[in-house]
């Protein structure tokens, strides 16, 4: 039986009418739009170095780590602007997410009015979904969590018929990206139905529906910025919605809607959001891997509201976090701080400090003696450049394929 969650959220998408046209999402880059085609070259060296990586793991007993890492490397040739290399990496992972790789080819493409691209990869996705449901081995929220970003996309192409059949059967946690969807497309005058709505599920106390609302929140905030009641109702929602929130998905969507004031040339309010999460850190007892890549969010965040030094001031307080709390760090989770570090210094204009992390990640990344760990850092570490915009230097590029090549037994 469909859940109370998305029975809610199919009355609120018949309260917003929709139509085909896509909402473009302001996260995304696309390398299209840069002039020089080695600008594309060495983004699709690094991800297809990261998908060899990942390919090398041996299916038994690797088969999840191989296919999350795919799944990873899909995500960032979309985000690059490389919708046909994540397509054809899609098509070789080797488990459940590959129908899930598709769905979210098929998002991007219907995103950039590629709508007859979109319909093979939703077919795909679709035809994935319908195996694991005739699979009595499977788990029966793999289907679900493909549907939901099929779903999402059969309403971004204005297919209700498709829409229903595909969210059907959603529980809360795959119902949440039709939320964010329905959300982005509502006519204005049904803003205070969906408030009401949302502090109807704020209230419930259910963490998956209150997390999702709470991230449609954040999204709109970009989208009411300028209607400054609205704002500060979402704001106030975001900040103090549920005071059960872990801290860190608290200060994850406080980043988020102090990056959209930032967006928007507000500086006064960037910083006053800054300020609330700096309150916010000071009350959390985190080990150190969490903590620098808060500090390193927040030092971003502070340089791009104006305020240059203190934000440098927090880049150095998370360096000094990761240097004192190091030891303490499991030799897995090393690098992925060092990576935080290095894009927070990218985008703080500080390239020779960020390429000094990015070299201290690529090192920390070979200190577990396995290879599964190892596949895992050297990939994480060239999807980190792409994400960056930054190309890495001839000595580091050289040193992430030896590290490719030397991946053998023992995993």
């Amino acid at each position: 039986m469909r859940s109370f969650f998305v029975s809610t959220l199919l009355a609120l998408v018949a309260i917003a009418p929709l139509s085909a046209q896509s909402v473009p999402a302001g996260s995304e880059q696309s390398v299209g739009a840069k002039s020089q085609a080695d600008a594309v070259d060495w983004r699709r060296s690094l991800l297809e170095l990261a998908d060899s990586a990942f390919t090398r793991m041996p299916l038994d007993p690797h088969a999840k780590n191989r296919g999350r890492g795919q799944l990873t490397v899909v995500e960032a040739s979309l985000a690059a602007g490389l919708p046909e290399l994540g397509a054809g990496i899609a098509k070789t992972i080797p488990d459940w997410r590959r129908g899930l790789a598709h769905a979210h080819c098929a998002q991007w493409l219907q995103q950039h009015e590629r709508g007859d691209e979109a319909e093979r990869e939703l077919q795909l996705a679709e035809q994935a979904a319908r195996a694991i449901r005739a699979d009595a081995n499977e788990q029966a929220w793999r289907a679900e969590r493909i549907l939901g970003v099929v779903a999402r996309v059969r309403m971004m192409r204005g297919e209700m018929e498709k829409f229903a059949e595909a969210s059907k059967e959603l529980g809360p946690v795959e119902g949440a990206v039709l939320q964010e969807e329905a959300a982005l497309r509502m006519p204005e005058e049904s803003f205070a139905k969906w408030l009401e709505q949302a502090d109807t599920t704020i209230a419930s106390a259910q963490f998956d529906p209150i997390q999702a609302t709470l991230q449609s929140c954040a999204k709109l905030y970009r989208r009411f910025y300028e209607d400054e009641d609205k704002r500060a109702q979402l704001e106030k929602r975001v900040a103090e919605g549920y005071s059960k929130l872990p801290l860190q998905v608290r200060v994850k969507l406080l980043v988020e809607i102090g990056g959209v004031a930032a967006d928007k040339k507000d500086a006064a309010k960037t910083i006053e959001i800054c300020d609330r999460i700096d309150r916010v850190l000071a009350t959390a007892a985190w080990r150190a891997e969490d903590k620098v890549p808060a500090f390193a969010d927040l030092a971003v965040l502070l340089h791009r509201g104006g305020e240059v030094a203190r934000g440098k001031q927090q880049l150095d307080a998370a360096a000094k976090a990761f240097a004192d709390g190091r030891a303490s760090i499991f030799d897995i989770y090393r690098a992925a701080s060092l990576r935080s570090l290095a894009e927070a210094a990218t985008a703080m204009g500080d390239s020779p400090r960020a390429m000094e992390f990015w070299r201290a990640a690529v090192e920390a990344g070979v200190e577990n003696p396995n290879s599964r760990p190892r596949a895992d850092d050297l990939g994480a570490t060239c999807l980190s450049f792409v994400k960056a915009g930054v190309q890495p230097e001839a000595g580091i590029e050289k040193r992430l394929r030896e590290i490719a090549g030397s991946l053998a037994a023992p995993w």
